[in-house]
Protein backbone atom coordinates (compact mmCIF):
# COMPACT_ATOMS: atom_id res chain seq x y z
CA UNK A 1 0.00 0.00 0.00
CA UNK A 2 2.90 2.15 0.43
CA UNK A 3 2.97 2.23 -3.50
CA UNK A 4 0.06 4.57 -3.98
CA UNK A 5 1.24 7.91 -3.09
CA UNK A 6 4.55 7.43 -5.10
CA UNK A 7 2.06 6.29 -8.36
CA UNK A 8 0.07 9.07 -7.93
CA UNK A 9 2.31 11.62 -7.70
CA UNK A 10 4.12 10.43 -10.48
CA UNK A 11 0.99 9.98 -12.68
CA UNK A 12 0.61 13.87 -11.97
CA UNK A 13 3.98 14.54 -12.48
CA UNK A 14 3.73 13.23 -16.04
CA UNK A 15 0.68 14.81 -16.56
CA UNK A 16 1.92 18.12 -15.95
CA UNK A 17 5.22 17.16 -18.23
CA UNK A 18 2.42 16.62 -21.30
CA UNK A 19 0.75 20.08 -21.18
CA UNK A 20 1.45 21.83 -24.81
CA UNK A 21 3.95 24.61 -25.05
CA UNK A 22 2.30 27.57 -26.80
CA UNK A 23 3.95 27.76 -30.15
CA UNK A 24 3.48 30.62 -32.94
CA UNK A 25 4.41 28.97 -36.03
CA UNK A 26 5.35 31.01 -39.00
CA UNK A 27 5.62 29.29 -42.46
CA UNK A 28 7.06 30.04 -45.88
CA UNK A 29 5.12 27.84 -48.44
CA UNK A 30 4.37 28.80 -51.85
CA UNK A 31 5.58 31.78 -51.90
CA UNK A 32 3.64 33.17 -49.07
CA UNK A 33 3.52 33.58 -45.60
CA UNK A 34 1.34 32.64 -42.86
CA UNK A 35 1.19 32.39 -39.15
CA UNK A 36 -0.91 30.58 -36.64
CA UNK A 37 -0.75 30.25 -32.66
CA UNK A 38 -1.33 27.33 -31.42
CA UNK A 39 -2.91 25.84 -33.87
CA UNK A 40 -5.45 29.03 -34.68
CA UNK A 41 -4.37 30.90 -37.67
CA UNK A 42 -2.93 34.87 -37.04
CA UNK A 43 -3.96 37.52 -39.21
CA UNK A 44 -0.55 39.28 -40.77
CA UNK A 45 0.20 41.94 -42.91
CA UNK A 46 2.85 41.74 -45.51
CA UNK A 47 5.08 44.27 -47.46
CA UNK A 48 7.77 44.18 -49.63
CA UNK A 49 8.91 41.48 -52.66
CA UNK A 50 8.61 38.20 -52.41
CA UNK A 51 11.01 36.08 -50.92
CA UNK A 52 12.02 39.67 -48.89
CA UNK A 53 9.03 40.07 -47.00
CA UNK A 54 8.78 42.67 -43.86
CA UNK A 55 6.22 40.58 -41.52
CA UNK A 56 3.96 42.52 -39.06
CA UNK A 57 2.29 40.47 -36.09
CA UNK A 58 -0.47 41.68 -34.33
CA UNK A 59 0.16 43.62 -31.44
CA UNK A 60 -0.90 40.86 -28.90
CA UNK A 61 2.85 39.22 -30.27
CA UNK A 62 5.97 40.68 -28.53
CA UNK A 63 8.28 38.95 -30.26
CA UNK A 64 11.91 38.87 -28.62
CA UNK A 65 14.36 40.99 -31.10
CA UNK A 66 17.26 39.45 -32.68
CA UNK A 67 18.62 37.67 -35.32
CA UNK A 68 19.65 36.30 -37.59
CA UNK A 69 17.92 32.98 -37.54
CA UNK A 70 18.94 30.87 -40.42
CA UNK A 71 17.36 27.87 -41.76
CA UNK A 72 17.78 25.69 -45.23
CA UNK A 73 14.77 25.65 -48.44
CA UNK A 74 13.40 22.69 -49.22
CA UNK A 75 13.79 22.30 -52.54
CA UNK A 76 17.87 23.22 -52.78
CA UNK A 77 20.33 22.25 -49.99
CA UNK A 78 22.25 25.29 -51.25
CA UNK A 79 19.88 28.25 -50.32
CA UNK A 80 18.67 29.16 -47.11
CA UNK A 81 16.22 31.57 -45.41
CA UNK A 82 17.19 34.01 -42.95
CA UNK A 83 14.82 35.84 -40.54
CA UNK A 84 15.82 39.03 -38.12
CA UNK A 85 12.97 40.51 -35.41
CA UNK A 86 13.83 44.04 -35.66
CA UNK A 87 11.11 45.19 -33.67
CA UNK A 88 8.80 43.21 -31.30
CA UNK A 89 5.78 42.86 -33.92
CA UNK A 90 8.20 42.94 -37.21
CA UNK A 91 10.20 40.35 -38.71
CA UNK A 92 11.68 40.23 -41.78
CA UNK A 93 12.01 37.29 -43.81
CA UNK A 94 14.95 36.69 -46.56
CA UNK A 95 13.90 33.73 -48.68
CA UNK A 96 16.12 31.91 -51.16
CA UNK A 97 19.47 33.23 -49.90
CA UNK A 98 22.73 32.17 -51.26
CA UNK A 99 24.79 30.45 -48.98
CA UNK A 100 22.91 27.37 -47.89
CA UNK A 101 24.61 24.24 -46.00
CA UNK A 102 21.78 21.96 -45.88
CA UNK A 103 20.36 22.93 -42.75
CA UNK A 104 16.63 21.74 -41.36
CA UNK A 105 13.94 23.98 -42.68
CA UNK A 106 12.51 24.54 -39.82
CA UNK A 107 14.06 26.52 -36.59
CA UNK A 108 12.08 26.21 -33.18
CA UNK A 109 13.48 29.71 -30.91
CA UNK A 110 12.31 28.04 -27.13
CA UNK A 111 11.40 31.76 -25.65
CA UNK A 112 10.30 33.59 -28.63
CA UNK A 113 8.10 35.90 -27.30
CA UNK A 114 5.11 36.85 -25.17
CA UNK A 115 1.85 36.34 -26.08
CA UNK A 116 -0.46 39.04 -24.31
CA UNK A 117 -3.97 38.45 -25.97
CA UNK A 118 -5.10 36.19 -23.48
CA UNK A 119 -6.61 36.25 -19.58
CA UNK A 120 -2.77 36.34 -18.13
CA UNK A 121 0.50 36.89 -20.41
CA UNK A 122 2.19 33.48 -21.57
CA UNK A 123 5.80 33.23 -22.70
CA UNK A 124 5.98 31.09 -26.30
CA UNK A 125 8.27 29.13 -28.23
CA UNK A 126 8.94 30.74 -31.97
CA UNK A 127 8.78 27.93 -34.65
CA UNK A 128 10.16 29.20 -38.08
CA UNK A 129 9.73 27.29 -40.73
CA UNK A 130 9.43 27.10 -45.27
CA UNK A 131 7.53 24.18 -46.16
CA UNK A 132 8.18 22.51 -49.99
CA UNK A 133 5.89 23.50 -52.53
CA UNK A 134 3.12 21.03 -52.42
CA UNK A 135 1.57 18.88 -55.81
CA UNK A 136 -2.09 18.19 -55.47
CA UNK A 137 -3.64 15.08 -56.77
CA UNK A 138 -6.49 15.20 -58.65
CA UNK A 139 -9.67 14.94 -56.98
CA UNK A 140 -11.85 12.14 -56.69
CA UNK A 141 -14.47 13.32 -59.82
CA UNK A 142 -11.23 13.47 -62.17
CA UNK A 143 -10.27 10.71 -61.05
CA UNK A 144 -13.29 8.53 -61.74
CA UNK A 145 -13.53 9.91 -65.11
CA UNK A 146 -9.98 9.31 -65.84
CA UNK A 147 -10.21 5.49 -64.90
CA UNK A 148 -13.94 5.77 -66.69
CA UNK A 149 -11.91 6.51 -69.98
CA UNK A 150 -9.31 4.04 -69.56
CA UNK A 151 -12.09 1.62 -69.00
CA UNK A 152 -13.57 2.42 -71.93
CA UNK A 153 -10.44 2.62 -74.02
CA UNK A 154 -9.27 -0.57 -72.63
CA UNK A 155 -12.61 -2.68 -74.21
CA UNK A 156 -12.96 -0.94 -77.04
CA UNK A 157 -8.40 -1.94 -77.87
CA UNK A 158 -9.47 -5.64 -76.57
CA UNK A 159 -12.96 -6.12 -78.87
CA UNK A 160 -10.45 -5.24 -82.12
CA UNK A 161 -7.85 -7.14 -81.08
CA UNK A 162 -10.19 -10.47 -81.20
CA UNK A 163 -11.23 -9.33 -84.68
Amino acid sequence: MKLLPIALLSSAFAIGLSAAIPTLTITEQAETITADYNGTPVPVALTGPVDGWTIELPGSFQLNVGGPFVFGEPENATLRNEVFVNQPTFLIWGSDLPGGAGEPTSLTIPFGGVFTGGQTPETFQLVLQDLPETTTAPDSGTTIALLGGAATLMAGLRTKMRR
